[in-house]
């Protein structure tokens, strides 16, 4: 009974590492450009900058849970790829969804799509990979 109960909290507690670390990184990153912009409307860039890095962290582990739902017979290594790369695509994806909602310069949509994807990506592979192999990740 206690392994149905930690099973059921893994994709909760997935979502919320995921919702965290994008929260985080989208205020830090908000801090950054506002205080590049001028300074003028930090706090507004910090909190938009929060909700894009929320929705992109919630979009990943969508994507990520789908993957690894499809992969379920799959072989470890393949199951932690599939899924790391679902993880990476969805959060780009969302990214680049936001992107075009606002308007920016013309690399940047791109490029920080790209780089959502290649850090959420990363990072969940080598979470994944950890869990794979039976250590539990630092948190």
């Amino acid at each position: 009974m206690a392994r149905v109960a930690a099973v059921h909290r893994t994709p909760t507690q997935a979502i919320a590492r995921m919702l965290l670390a994008g929260t985080l990184l989208g205020a830090l990153a908000g801090l950054v450009i506002g205080s590049l912009d001028g300074g003028a409307f930090v706090a507004w860039m910090v909190f938009l900058g929060a909700c894009g890095g929320a929705a992109s962290g919630a979009g990943g582990a969508a994507i990520g849970a789908v993957a690894m739902y499809l992969l379920r017979s799959a072989d470890p290594r393949s199951r932690v790829l599939g899924a790391a790369a679902g993880v990476g695509v969805g959060a780009g994806a969302t990214f680049l969804l936001l992107a075009t909602r606002v308007p920016l310069v013309a690399p940047w949509p791109t490029v920080g799509a790209a780089t959502v994807l290649l850090i959420a990506g990363l990072s969940a592979c080598a979470e994944l990979s950890e869990q794979a192999a039976g250590v539990e990740p630092l948190s």
